[in-house]
């Protein structure tokens, strides 16, 4: 089974920001989708059940972005 959940994201200011944040967390074996939006400032995730969000949080912020939920 899967998680599906919606981060806020703050940062992104271009395509290759929405681009970088998707292809940073899909490298993740966990996530199985990610879907970054630039006009709603959000990423939306599915994710492996057993999965901990404090990773995705992580992978987001090591990028240089703010995760503020």
């Amino acid at each position: 089974m899967t998680t599906v959940a919606i981060l806020d994201i703050e940062g992104m200011t271009c395509n290759d920001c929405v681009q970088t944040v998707e292809k940073l967390l899909l490298a993740h074996p966990k996530i199985l989708k990610a879907k970054a939006s630039l006009e709603e400032s959000k990423v939306h995730l599915e994710v492996e059940d057993d999965f901990d969000f404090t990773e995705a949080m992580d992978i987001v912020e090591q990028a240089g972005f703010d995760v503020v939920s």
